[in-house]
């Protein structure tokens, strides 16, 4: 049983870990740099949909109503790439760090 406790109090030791002076710089670049990524992927994606929206689906007609509904299908759609994808590319952008903290 101590086992368990000891095992499932781990993860908190690690995170005092990162916390420490001189390991901060190999969380927060990496956590920064994704941070940045999907944000620009954010903007853009719902820049060029907004655009695609407002070529097929203009305010004026009666296709406007869909609007709301294509926008929580996007909306969906990059939640669900967010999702799987933050791993992956977090992995690919922290792969330098992770060499120096082993």
């Amino acid at each position: 049983m101590k086992a368990l406790i000891e095992g499932l109090l781990l993860p908190l030791q690690g995170l005092r870990l990162v916390f420490r002076p001189g390991f901060r710089r190999y969380v927060m670049v990496p956590l920064l740099l994704n941070i940045l990524v999907f944000g620009l992927l954010a903007w853009l994606g719902g820049h060029y949909f907004e655009g695609f929206m407002n070529h097929y689906l203009p305010e004026d007609s009666w296709w406007g109503y869909l609007r709301p509904l294509a926008w929580l299908v996007f909306a969906l759609a990059y939640a669900m790439m967010l999702f799987y994808g933050f791993t992956v590319l977090a992995n690919l952008i922290a792969s330098p760090f992770n060499s120096l903290l082993a």
